[in-house]
């Protein structure tokens, strides 16, 4: 898929950082039947960190996917083991799926909802 040379360079770095082999695929991106799909699975033992830039990076590819295909995408994550974020169409089956936590939603238009609600 193509991305903006920043975002290149994040996935990169990330997959530098979180390398294990291809066995292991910590990120994992695809056009599937249902529409786009991304997904960043944290490795055993990575620091949290991981994760939280892993999010950012999501952000990224979901605000540029929504844009570049003009359909809505969402953010969502697993709490695992192993936690996971992932970005979707949200046609995909995904969006209903209960051991998902929906996180955010990005338009076309560039705008970013919040589909969760803090107590």
């Amino acid at each position: 898929m193509a991305h903006s040379a920043a975002c290149s360079r994040a996935l990169d770095a990330v997959e530098d950082m979180t390398d294990d082999g291809p066995e292991h695929n910590c990120i994992v991106e695809m056009q599937r039947p249902a529409g786009y799909w991304w997904r960043y699975r944290q490795s055993e033992g990575e620091p949290d960190k991981t994760l939280r830039g892993a999010m950012i990076i999501a952000a990224d590819i979901a605000a540029e996917q929504a844009r570049r295909i003009g359909e809505r995408l969402i953010i969502a994550s697993s709490a695992g083991p192993p936690a996971a974020i992932y970005v979707f169409d949200c046609n995909h089956p995904d969006a209903h799926n209960t051991a998902l936590t929906p996180l955010y939603e990005f338009t076309p238009g560039g705008v970013c909802w919040p589909l969760f609600t803090r107590h």
